[in-house]
């Protein structure tokens, strides 16, 4: 079982990818990866016992996707793999929903296999798996991209080899295997040009750290990395059962029941303080995470400034409260950290009156405030490099994305938060800043403002934050924009 086919299949079986009788759509783009995850699956099919379709998506991007398309219906007719091929106009989609190309993409990419999963499955749910053809070097690649944008320990799991219905068999290839057994099959491959672009980020990484890694420190950087991913996959498991137990644990009165459903207005959404700060520092943080997502129902835009700002309040002998995203407030009194609806959650703007529609007529109907992250629209797109196109309004600001490496999150004003405000690195303090522009005492712990760890993006209707303004060797341009 040395072959390429003898170790995928031993890695199949040993993640639980396929059962005798069941069903895999796989993803093929064309590339040497795809093409080689649809051979070797067409090889162990019958072996194994599953059967298979394949799917390609026609992203309408690049100049060369009509000859990709024909490629792939090409070598699945040899195959006698059945292919559903879906036509996209990804571009347009990324335009419309304000995301990146690739975002965009992959979020239609994935959309085309669950359909074509929930086709070939029919009446039997669940029968179905989606292959993809991620390999050892792509794990090692999103270790390092996760690392370098700021990860928490299930970051560093990289790729996983099952995720839902999705399965991985390559995971345990290199693309160098990958690429000799398909020339010692005689079998060809497409080529896409964009995976050279260093303009992107992973391709950076796939093309310059992870060679240069293995060439000056270790010949086997890539194998250990995964590796380490493996081990981080299992620690966040053992510690993801832990987190659960010690929440349940610091629910107020020590009751299972309470534990938050979701509803930000559920007034069982409560922990007692005392329980909570008995644990280590370092699970207070994991359970005060759970404890956070559970109520605000998802994971997006929670982050590690919002932990800290729970901790703080904690930490309090007096009363406080925070504000979180999502429109929640996190309220400690008593012993008791309860999460709710922020009061006037769902406005937008608020604040002052109207100006005089006749002294300017553009701010005639604009309140003073943004209240909420609704009162933002965001978007990422590439930077032509044209400075005179870069706005000087004051409701539209562009940033440099990849200085950032992050996007946003929306939040009011923590203690210690800054504002870088010149190139020389000066900075003010936003609570200073509010004082200086005369904002109104009860608004100044409501304002909602985009922010990146401890330092504030954009004070509306004030400054931007001079470290990340947009230069020649911008890439990516971040896009915020007040939604009047």
């Amino acid at each position: 079982m040395n072959s390429l086919a003898g170790i995928t299949e031993e890695y199949m079986k040993r993640h639980k990818m396929a059962e005798r009788g069941g069903k895999i759509v796989a993803g093929v783009s064309g590339g040497a990866d795809s093409v080689c995850l649809l051979v070797l699956l067409r090889e162990l099919s019958d072996r194994m016992g599953f059967s298979l379709r394949a799917v390609h998506v026609h992203h309408g991007l690049r100049k060369n996707a009509d000859e990709d398309e024909v490629y792939v219906r090409d070598l699945c007719e040899k195959l006698g793999v059945p292919l559903e091929v879906f036509h996209l106009n990804v571009g347009e989609y990324a335009k419309h929903h304000g995301m990146g190309v690739e975002e965009a993409g992959h979020i239609l990419r994935l959309g085309c296999l669950e359909e074509a999963c929930r086709n070939f499955e029919g009446e039997e749910t669940g029968t179905c798996r989606i292959a993809l053809a991620h390999h050892v070097e792509d794990c090692a690649e999103t270790v390092l991209f996760h690392l370098c944008r700021g990860s928490r320990l299930s970051g560093a799991r990289g790729i996983l080899p099952v995720s839902g219905r999705i399965i991985r068999p390559l995971l345990s290839a290199d693309r160098a295997s990958i690429e000799a057994w398909l020339k010692e099959k005689k079998i060809s491959w497409r080529e896409d040009e964009t995976n050279e672009d260093l303009s992107y980020s992973r391709n950076f990484i796939r093309h310059r750290i992870l060679p240069a890694l293995s060439e000056n420190v270790n010949t086997e950087t890539i194998r250990h990395i995964a590796a380490f991913a493996e081990e981080a996959e299992e620690t966040e498991r053992f510690l993801e059962e832990k987190t659960k137990e010690a929440l349940t644990e610091c629910l107020w009165e020590n009751d299972a029941e309470s534990l938050p459903s979701g509803d930000p207005d559920d007034s069982r959404a409560v922990l007692s303080v005392r329980s909570l700060m008995a644990l280590p520092l370092f699970m207070q943080k994991r359970v005060l995470y759970r404890f956070l997502i559970t109520a605000a129902g998802r994971k997006k835009d929670i982050a590690a400034v919002h932990v800290d700002a729970l901790l703080a309040l904690c930490g309090n002998p007096e009363s406080g409260r925070a504000d979180l995203p999502g429109g929640l407030t996190a309220v400690c009194s008593a012993g008791r950290l309860r999460v709710r609806k922020k009061r006037g959650a769902g406005e937008d703007f608020g604040g002052a009156p109207p100006a005089d529609p006749k002294e300017d007529p553009g701010k005639a109907c604009l309140p003073a405030f943004p209240l909420s992250e609704k009162a933002y629209e965001v978007r990422t797109f590439p930077f032509s490099g044209n400075m005179a196109g870069v706005p000087r309004g004051e409701y539209t600001k562009w940033f440099d994305y990849d200085k950032i490496g992050m996007l946003p999150v929306f939040r009011t004003r923590l203690p210690g938060d800054r504002i870088i405000l010149d190139a020389e690195g000066r900075s003010k303090k936003i609570s200073r800043l509010m004082i200086d522009e005369h904002i109104p005492s009860e608004y100044r712990d409501r304002i909602v403002m985009p922010a990146a760890g401890d330092e504030i993006l954009w004070l509306f209707g004030s400054r931007m934050n001079a470290r990340f303004y947009v230069g020649e060797t911008t890439k990516t341009i971040l896009e915020i924009r007040a939604a009047l």
